[in-house]
């Protein structure tokens, strides 16, 4: 998934999963906001990489929210990632769809 400016891009968090796929901004970025649909019970962290495809670590602190049942909007510093997949603690129980919109600063 690559973004284009201005437009939300829908991220999938499929049954059963905990993590989305991973979301090429289609440049770097330092803060993402976040459409969250209604959840189980979660808290939500951005796992970052520097490369496509490669290891993703979480965001330091900041980025771990307890979004309980989501249903909100959160704006994330993401530090000037490009590349990056949304994470669930708890694998949620029906297919969910983020959307997910960088900002420029």
């Amino acid at each position: 998934m690559s973004y284009a400016p201005k437009q939300w891009l829908a991220v999938n968090v499929a049954n059963t999963a905990v993590n989305s796929a991973e979301v090429d901004l289609g440049r770097t970025f330092d803060k993402l906001q976040v459409d969250l649909p209604t959840i189980d019970a979660s808290s939500i962290n951005i796992g970052v990489s520097r490369t496509s495809g490669g290891t993703y670590k979480f965001l330091k602190n900041e980025a771990l929210v307890d979004f309980t049942t989501g249903g909100m909007q959160h704006v994330f510093n993401i530090w000037g990632y490009q590349y990056l997949k949304l994470i669930c603690n708890n694998a949620q129980t029906a297919n969910r769809t983020f959307y997910v919109r960088p900002i420029a600063e």
